[in-house]
């Protein structure tokens, strides 16, 4: 666990996200999420439960089992979200107002613009005759991810990978 928290902590996971690493709460983590050591997914303290639990556990899923991409790549969307539109609502919009009053035309847990990558979101969709829900989102952000950076879900190194989200998605 002690392992897990220094690699969390040196690839930038925030710390709101990671309290501890292990299946019980210890004296450093009675409230927030913590990190289960086998898949990584967030759970609550004990008898408790927190908003999007279930779309972050999605998230992990999706890029374990279908994807097939690296636990980098995936701590690397995981920390995206958390930068973005957050884990309880799989279609938040964003709450940014510009100066001229008009409110920022961005949604889900990736906050795809409508002037960037929503559109191709909306096509991934009709493609695939997917709902419009975390899963849908999980996919298509790692197939962007590997049409912009080819080779992108097997990543290694977590920083790599943020940082090609971050500054490239």
């Amino acid at each position: 666990a002690e392992a897990a928290i220094k690699e969390a902590t040196r690839t930038g996971v925030p710390q709101a996200a990671m309290t501890r690493v292990g299946s019980a709460p210890g004296p450093e983590s009675t409230e927030g999420p913590t990190l289960t050591p086998t898949t990584g997914a967030p759970t609550a303290p004990a008898g408790k439960t927190y908003p999007g639990q279930e779309n972050a556990q999605t998230i992990i899923n999706t890029g374990r089992d279908e994807v097939k991409a690296s636990p980098a790549a995936i701590q690397a969307v995981l920390n995206q979200v958390s930068y973005e539109g957050g884990f309880a609502d799989p279609w938040h919009q964003s709450q940014f107002i510009s100066s001229n009053g008009t409110q920022e035309r961005s949604y889900g847990h990736w906050q795809l613009n409508a002037r960037g990558e929503l559109p191709g979101y909306e096509k991934f969709l009709r493609e695939t005759g997917l709902p419009r829900d975390t899963h849908s989102q999980t996919l298509y952000v790692f197939k962007r991810a590997e049409e912009i950076h080819p080779g992108f879900s097997q990543i290694q190194d977590p920083k790599q990978a943020t940082d090609i989200l971050s500054t490239q998605f």
